[in-house]
C-alpha cells in the first residue's frame, strides 16, 4: 500500500505503488494488453533537525535506504 510512515526515532518510510501496462496495436483501433507491469518504490529517510546553533536552527535530511522492486 502506498504511503508515508513515521516512527518515534523520526525515521521515514515513503513508499509509492505504480501499476503500467504495455499496450500494442494489433489492427487499427484495436488495442491489446501484452504486458502488466507493477513497480514499487521505497525511500527511507531520517529528518532531524540541527541544534548546534540556537539561533539558526535547520533541517538534516539523511537518506538511508532507497529500493526498487
Amino acid at each position: 500500500m502506498s504511503g508515508i510512515y513515521m516512527d518515534k526515532n523520526g525515521n521515514w518510510k515513503f513508499a509509492v505503488n505504480i501499476n503500467a501496462q504495455i499496450l500494442v496495436e494489433a489492427l487499427p483501433e484495436v488495442w491489446e494488453p501484452v504486458r502488466n507491469v507493477y513497480l514499487t518504490l521505497i525511500l527511507k529517510m531520517k529528518l532531524a533537525q540541527d541544534d548546534t546553533n540556537p539561533f539558526n536552527k535547520k533541517f538534516v535530511f539523511l537518506p538511508k535506504n532507497v529500493e526498487i522492486s
